[in-house]
């Protein structure tokens, strides 16, 4: 895998349910990956926002995160799992799931800052 160590902005979301995509958008959105395996995401947009802290391992395709603080407080302690779906040396894309429906969301990240 290509080296994740950076600053990322969101370009893009794409929102699927039951394999059929239901919209497009791009909201504001910014994660940091961090040499101490350290990460902090912050994203939004009118209908929600998401913020959390926590220390990220890469095994195979996935993005694992012991997520340390979040604003969704049951989050907190728990580790949430990201399927990645490309990794090169400008650009992240992740599959984030729904585990109370069939909702996914494709994110597309560009790094604005290698660490």
């Amino acid at each position: 895998m290509s080296e994740i160590y950076g600053i990322y902005e969101l370009t893009e979301i794409e929102s699927y349910e039951d394999g059929k995509r239901t919209s497009e958008r791009a909201n504001a959105g910014m994660v940091t990956f961090t040499r101490k395996n350290q990460m902090s995401v912050v994203s939004g947009s009118n209908e929600w926002v998401m913020a959390y802290f926590g220390n990220f391992r890469i095994q195979g395709d996935s993005l694992n995160i012991d997520v340390k603080s979040c604003v969704v407080r049951e989050l907190e302690g728990k580790t949430i799992t990201r399927k990645i779906l490309r990794l090169g040396p400008e650009t992240l894309v992740i599959e984030s799931g729904s585990t109370v429906s069939d909702k996914t969301a494709k994110l597309t990240w560009k790094k604005t800052f290698a660490l």
